[in-house]
């Protein structure tokens, strides 16, 4: 009984300074979290939107406050899944629940450092540490963690800093008793919660259980004992019971078939020596890159800093190892379950590395996709930083206490512990440096877009949507249109204090078709929108307009077409009914119609149909190869010249493959030099239609042009479709098996015609 007594106490004491300790760093973070946030945009501002939005309107798993009238799984996308679907289910209990969203989410991932301390504790106590080494090593251990960068990132959801010690305790004390099942379905039942609230968690512990699983089988193999198999098999499928839970729910909460199949990152993403060696702002950071000047410049994913003490004992245990061995007593059970830990986190580390797959990527992209959803293989150093660091605490005290003379051993655990103190609190100086923000979603902080909304009687009763000007269409991987953040930030409380949901936005792997149906209303006046015979006639859209920013020619159409309501320095807003953008269309094919169009010889068209994977019109379209193709070369006529002239082509957005092609038009010469180009990214076209996107350019040719060479440069095949070059002020009537284009834009039907 006192045994545990005494337990129960170090735990307390344990707990009493590592809240101190946090508190001292992350002070409103754990006590008054719902006052502030760590990041004032970006993915921070957006996934805290989602959080509100839904804990304070939605139901169930559906997330609806982003490309309206379509919804989302909120599993798949930036929302902190488990806990806004737990949050909007007690909106019943507690009705202004969601106004402390940003709090709970705050206070659930920084206490989550704490936890961390906690388990870390636990793991080193059982390594036989003293209670003062085993706190005072936990909380450095906590502090440094590389997830610490996802807190205060953004990525919320990816830092929740317990996981992985939780899984290094479960397997470091693993037992042939029957009380492990407990501990398993524990362990299973917490990366379930934290798996489907972000996957990678899942991902990132259910390869490490498996590939432990699979060293510590290997030594029992070669005779060197460490864990039985009843232990490995209870890994083996607590990860393959977690995969089948997660697996099952989101797909089956998944009602879109259209996501992009190979999003971008995976070998980008990856782990590098100089993010695992320094870190920007800390004293070794310096002499480190002199003493390696090839190191890579650590930043985004890649920054994992082991930590300078870490690094040191993993550069001298060979030796260590070598001298401890001659001094007998190394290889304890202990010593053998650590090994394997290191042998699985290294395993893991490979991976991290792109390893082996960067060395066969054609074959990662046809066979891998699965794996490709998890784009920032980087991320899978985390059990690496925390074995290595357990394994150095654990190694230095054993080496302190192996010293022949203590006051050396106890010196070299001070002067550890002191310079990885050093280090710990100037890495978190560096991490919280310009990430204590107030909350923008605080009531206090809401109360002005509630008056404003009030006065001019904003209300979803009136309006079915709110679209962002600069438009944004993210994240789907085909398009990149971040908007801008004046009206992110003015957008998202607008839409939280009136409940209107977002007609554009940005959501991680979004159906592509929706993507573009919310880009076509910025699209040129031609285009049919098809969004709009989705949206309720009867109810308004509600224009928001970043004043200080630029907008393209299909923002400004849109904006100017809708009735003024408000505006200040910063913000504008609109109102416009579907019937108004209508009638916009009609009225612009009506007049090019009814003025002189192009007669054939005074411009150019390319049909452009080797293919009949795809059409944009007629029976097929040109297939590009990877890398540099040109797509067409074509004489330019004299009486072009001098003109302004228009080439534009049409290139599918294909969902098998992330980003799109870049398009190069070079002026040529009669011997055939080149004179300049112009340069155009699909990704960029705010024209699209039929699930195809336009690529046009706008130039007078240079002097000396006599032809045009059309060059398509990307990683993966894609499709390209009628080419037409034409004067800009003369509009071009094409007909192609009944299919009528005006300017290169499909119109079904002359206006007014049924």
């Amino acid at each position: 009984m006192f045994a545990r007594l005494r337990r129960a106490v170090y735990l307390l004491l344990c707990l009493a300074i590592a809240t101190a300790v946090f508190t001292f760093y992350y002070d409103r973070y754990l006590w008054e979290p719902n006052s502030v946030t760590p990041t004032f945009g970006g993915d921070g501002l957006t996934i805290h939107y989602n959080m509100q939005y839904h804990a304070t309107y939605g139901e169930g798993t559906e997330l609806t406050n982003q490309y309206y009238p379509y919804v989302e799984s909120i599993f798949l996308t930036d929302a902190q899944a488990v806990v806004t679907v737990a949050l909007a289910a007690l909106r019943p209990l507690v009705p202004d629940i969601g106004s402390y969203a940003v709090g709970v989410s705050n206070s659930l991932i920084h206490w989550s450092n704490v936890l961390s301390v906690l388990i870390l504790f636990l793991i080193l106590r059982h390594l036989r540490l003293p209670v003062a080494a085993a706190i005072l090593f936990g909380i450095l251990i906590a502090m440094m963690s590389p997830q610490i960068a996802r807190q205060l990132g953004g990525q919320y959801s990816l830092g929740y800093t317990f996981l992985i010690p939780l899984i290094i305790y479960y397997q470091l004390v693993a037992s042939n008793r029957r009380r492990y099942w407990p501990a398993s379905l524990g362990v299973g039942l917490v990366i379930v919660l934290l798996g489907l609230n972000n996957p990678y968690l899942f991902a990132i512990g259910a390869a490490f259980m498996l590939v432990v699983a699979a060293a510590a089988s290997i030594v029992r193999l070669t005779g060197h004992e460490a864990y039985s198999w009843n232990a490995t098999r209870q890994w083996v499928l607590v990860t393959l019971g977690s995969a089948v839970v997660i697996y099952a729910v989101i797909n089956y909460l998944d009602h879109v078939d259209d996501r992009v199949m190979i999003p971008h990152g995976y070998f980008t993403n990856v782990t590098t020596w100089g993010g695992l060696l320094t870190s920007p702002g800390l004293f070794t950071y310096g002499p480190m890159r002199d003493l390696f000047p090839k190191l890579s410049a650590p930043g985004g994913e890649q920054a994992a800093y082991l930590g300078l003490i870490p690094i040191l004992f993993a550069v001298a245990l060979p030796a260590l190892l070598f001298w401890m061995l001659r001094r007998g007593g190394l290889f304890t059970r202990l010593d053998r379950r650590l090994a394997v830990l290191v042998l699985g986190a290294a395993g893991v580390l490979i991976y991290a590395f792109g390893l082996p797959f960067s060395y066969f990527p054609d074959w990662t992209y046809d066979n891998l996709k699965l794996v490709l959803q998890f784009r920032s293989p980087a991320r899978f150093t985390w059990p690496a930083y925390y074995t290595l660091s357990i394994v150095t605490a654990y190694g230095l005290y054993r080496l302190a206490r192996r010293i022949p003379k203590r006051p050396l051993g106890a010196a070299l655990l001070v002067v550890a512990l002191g310079v990885w103190a050093v280090e710990a609190n100037q890495f978190t100086y560096v991490r919280l440096y310009d990430h204590v923000h107030h909350n923008a979603f605080s009531p206090h902080d809401l109360a002005g877009s509630r008056t404003l909304a009030e006065s001019l009687a904003l209300d979803t009763a009136t309006y079915s949507s709110l679209y962002l000007l600069p438009s944004e269409q993210g994240w789907s991987d085909k398009l990149f249109r971040n908007g801008k953040w004046r009206s992110n930030y003015d957008g998202y409380k607008l839409s939280l204090v009136t409940g209107i949901p977002l007609l554009n936005g940005k959501l991680t792997r979004i159906s592509v078709q929706q993507t573009l149906a919310s880009l076509q209303l910025i699209s040129d006046p031609l285009v049919d929108r098809e969004l709009l015979d989705q949206l309720p006639d009867d109810r308004a859209i509600l224009l928001l307009t970043d004043r200080n920013n630029p907008l393209l020619a299909g923002e400004e159409g849109l904006r100017q077409n809708g009735t003024l309501l408000y505006q200040n320095q910063y913000i504008e807003l609109r109102s416009l009914y579907p019937n108004d953008i209508r009638q916009r269309t009609d009225s612009v094919q009506a007049a090019l119609l009814e003025g002189e169009l192009a007669r054939p010889e005074t411009y150019v068209h390319v049909p452009m149909e080797t293919s009949d994977d795809f059409a944009f019109v007629g029976n097929g379209s040109q297939r590009a190869t990877p890398q540099w193709e040109i797509l067409a070369e074509i004489p330019l006529d004299t009486t072009l010249r001098s003109d302004t002239l228009e080439l534009s082509l049409w290139n599918y957005v294909d969902r098998r493959y992330f980003g799109g092609p870049i398009f190069y038009v070079n002026f040529m010469n009669d011997e055939d030099e080149w004179i300049s180009e112009q340069r155009r990214w699909i990704n960029d076209s705010p024209n699209t239609q039929n699930g195809w996107l336009r690529a046009d350019f706008t130039f007078r040719a240079p002097p000396g042009t006599t032809w045009l060479r059309v060059i398509g440069e990307y990683a993966f095949p894609y499709y390209v479709d009628e080419l037409l070059l034409r004067r800009w002020d003369t509009p071009v009537l094409l007909d192609t098996n009944g299919v009528r284009r005006l300017n290169n834009y499909v119109i079904d039907t002359r206006p007014g015609e049924d």
